[in-house]
């Protein structure tokens, strides 16, 4: 194990691994999951492809996976029983920055103290991240806090599944106007999900 590794390893261990493992979470690799009658929670570390011994930038992630969401959208990022990554989730973000979209990383320098950044990520976690990771296990908030802008399958499902029908055609529309390469399948899966397109 490289000392990149080591250190964001050392950062899990201090402090969101017992964590995770206090509430409930399995871990896997750099990431932890728990199923829900739902689908899945997934919290999960991100390291950069550029981190060197200088400086090592790594994200926690947060991820919401629908399955009845999921299993309308057809998007099929997983084989069946394969547990879902937070990136490929129904509804995604980085801890930083709940709520929208922005992303960044979190640093440790030589000088770093391993503990305290391994504390900051746990009280943020307790303060922040599980109360938004339970909060929004349900259809109606996972389509609700999709962005406006955001398109294709997932977004459409959602709508679906919450009983929005008219925004589901929004979400339909606006994907087809982004997206017009692939129009004729998304008007093709929107017919077969019984979606009056306009």
């Amino acid at each position: 194990m490289n000392e990149v590794s080591t250190k964001i390893d050392q950062v899990t261990k201090l402090g969101i691994a017992a964590y995770m493992k206090q509430n409930g979470f399995k871990k896997k690799g750099r990431g932890w999951q728990k199923e829900t009658p739902n689908g899945w929670l997934l919290v999960h570390i991100k390291a950069s492809n550029y981190n060197t011994v200088e400086l090592v930038q790594f994200a926690v992630s947060l991820g919401i996976y629908n399955t009845e969401i999921e299993s309308i959208a057809q998007r099929h990022f997983y084989k069946e029983n394969q547990v879902p990554r937070a990136s490929g989730s129904t509804l995604f973000c980085q801890l930083n920055h709940l709520g929208d979209d922005r992303f960044d990383w979190d640093e440790i320098l030589p000088d770093t103290d391993l503990h305290k950044i391994a504390n900051e990520i746990v009280e943020q976690m307790i303060s922040d991240g599980m109360p938004w990771l339970l909060e929004n296990d349900n259809v109606a908030s996972i389509s609700s806090k999709i962005n406006q802008e955001l398109i294709g399958r997932g977004a459409i499902a959602a709508a679906i599944v919450s009983g929005d029908r008219e925004e589901a055609r929004r979400r339909f529309r606006k994907t087809i106007e982004c997206r017009p390469h692939s129009a004729d399948a998304t008007k093709k899966w929107a017919i077969a999900q019984e979606l009056d397109l306009f």
